[in-house]
C-alpha cells in the first residue's frame, strides 16, 4: 500500500510542475515603450547610452542599440556607448523584447554638439524628494537636469 501511494505522490508532482511552467510562460509580458533615451551628445566623447523600458514588469527588459543613420557625425555605438567624432545628428534604433521572437523597436535623434554648444544644467530635480526603502527592496528615484 505504501508503495502504490509514493508513485501517486510523484506522479501528482509531476503534473504540478508542468501545469506551472505552461502558466508561467502564458504570463509574458510584453515591451510598450521604451523612454528616456539620451538626446544630447559631446563631440568625441563617449555617451553611454541608457534607456527606460514600459512597462516596468517586462518579461524582456534587454536593449539593444544600432545607428540608423550617422548622418555627418560617423557615429557609431558599441554595446550601450555612442561615440561620435564630428557634430551632427544621428538616427538610431532601440530594440527591446515585446514577444518572445518579435522586437519592440523605436527610432530616436541625438544631438552631437562641440563642446562650447552643449547645453549647462542650472540644476537637479530628484523624484521623489524623499523616500524610505525597506531592506532588500528596491525604489525608482530619477533625477533630471534644469
Amino acid at each position: 500500500m505504501k508503495k502504490i501511494f509514493l508513485i501517486t505522490a510523484i506522479v501528482g508532482i509531476s503534473l504540478t510542475g508542468c501545469k506551472k511552467e505552461k502558466e508561467n510562460g502564458d504570463n509574458f509580458v510584453a515591451v510598450t515603450g521604451i523612454t528616456s533615451v539620451p538626446t544630447v551628445a559631446e563631440v568625441g566623447k563617449p555617451l553611454t547610452l541608457a534607456a527606460t523600458v514600459a512597462p516596468e514588469n517586462a518579461t524582456n527588459k534587454s536593449i539593444e542599440w544600432m545607428v540608423k543613420s550617422a548622418g555627418t557625425t560617423d557615429a557609431t555605438i558599441t554595446g550601450n556607448t555612442l561615440t561620435a567624432p564630428t557634430a551632427g545628428t544621428v538616427t538610431a534604433t532601440i530594440a527591446g523584447g515585446i514577444a518572445k521572437n518579435t522586437l519592440f523597436t523605436a527610432d530616436f535623434t541625438v544631438s552631437v554638439k562641440n563642446a562650447e554648444d552643449m547645453p549647462v544644467a542650472t540644476g537637479v530635480t530628484v523624484s521623489p524628494a524623499t523616500v524610505s526603502v525597506a531592506k532588500g527592496k528596491t525604489q525608482k528615484i530619477t533625477a533630471t537636469k534644469q
